[in-house]
C-alpha cells in the first residue's frame, strides 16, 4: 500500500518539526494533522487547494479533490493492522513522535 521509503519520509517529516501539529482538520493555519503532513509530501501542490470560503471558528483547512480517496486508504490499512485511525490518535492526543513510530512499527519493522 505505502512503501517503506515512502513511510521514512513521512515519519521524518513528522519529527522534523517543520509541521506544527493542529487537530480537527488535515491543514489550518495553526498546524497540520498526521494526515495532512501525508497530503503535503505525497500530493502535488497544483493539486492542493486551500478553500478559505469554508471556515469553522475563522481557521481555513486544507481540501484537495482526492484527499478522502488517498486518506481514507491510509486510514482503512492502518486500521486494519491496528485496530486505530490515524487521525484520531492524531486527535486524541498522540504526538508526532508517537504517531511516527507506530508508522515505522507497522510499515517499515512490521512489528504490528
Amino acid at each position: 500500500m505505502i512503501s517503506k521509503n515512502n513511510v521514512a519520509k513521512w515519519c521524518k517529516a513528522l519529527r522534523s518539526g517543520k509541521y506544527p501539529q493542529d487537530v480537527g482538520f488535515l491543514q489550518t493555519e495553526k498546524g497540520f494533522c498526521c494526515l495532512g503532513v501525508a497530503c503535503d509530501l505525497f500530493i502535488p501542490k497544483s493539486k492542493l487547494i486551500v478553500d478559505i470560503d469554508v471556515r469553522v471558528a475563522g481557521v481555513g483547512f486544507l481540501q484537495q479533490n482526492n484527499t478522502p480517496a488517498l486518506l481514507n486508504r491510509l486510514n482503512y490499512d492502518f486500521v486494519n493492522k491496528t485496530g486505530n485511525a490515524l487521525a484520531t490518535l492524531n486527535d486524541g492526543g498522540y504526538s508526532f513522535d508517537e504517531i511516527a513510530d507506530m508508522l515505522e512499527l507497522v510499515y517499515i519493522h512490521e512489528a504490528l
